[in-house]
């Protein structure tokens, strides 16, 4: 009778056991929160803020110091909008609200939206 019940729950146990590990934040990822407010940020270091006002990123270019962060936030905004720093990462896809992304590595930056060409900048980092 215990070896029917093995077998019956043995399977359901080891896809639970599956659906809970994927539902886990894998070690690598940052520590910082995506839209969350500003205040949150305790630990990070914000070196310029972007608008997003209009269908334009305001200002366009921004410099910053190696392991500070930009914030871009959705102002007055009536579209979504997403935010994809080239090659490196991309906010979600929203129409209000703030995004965060924490600069280690100095260099050039591009970034851009995916859904209106004519919206992009650069974000320069020193040190």
């Amino acid at each position: 009778m215990q070896k029917k019940y093995v077998k019956l729950f043995g399977p359901l146990v080891m896809l639970l056991f599956l659906v809970l590990s994927a539902c886990t934040t894998p070690p690598n990822l940052p520590s910082v929160k995506q839209n969350a407010a500003p205040e949150t940020f305790l630990h990070v270091n914000i070196g310029a803020k972007i608008y997003i006002n209009s269908g334009s990123f305001g200002p366009a270019i921004v410099h910053i110091k190696r392991g500070q962060a930009v914030e871009w936030i959705w102002q007055n905004y009536l579209e979504t909008d997403q935010v994809v720093i080239k090659n490196v990462a991309s906010s979600p896809i929203q129409d209000s609200g703030t995004w965060v992304y924490v600069f280690n590595k100095a260099g050039t930056y591009y970034f851009y939206s995916p859904f209106h060409y004519d919206m992009s900048g650069n974000v320069i980092v020193s040190g």
